[in-house]
């Protein structure tokens, strides 16, 4: 089995080129949207308590 197996699928990857290069890339940029807000909330989630403590703790201290 000599060759490259794909040449099989290169007719329709190119006659369907910009369909697939538009999909692939609101999927790419959806997906990242997702992983970037992901990211956000684990980050920021992890340090409110402490952040919320800090500001009750400040208030109490400014309060006196």
């Amino acid at each position: 089995m000599a060759g490259n197996p794909l040449v099989k699928y290169l007719p329709w990857m190119k006659q369907n080129a910009v369909s697939l290069y538009l999909g692939i890339g609101v999927f790419l940029f959806f997906y990242r949207q997702r992983l970037t807000s992901k990211t956000y909330k684990m980050v920021y989630s992890k340090n409110d308590f402490e952040r919320r403590y800090h500001l009750e703790k400040l208030e109490e201290f400014l309060e006196k």
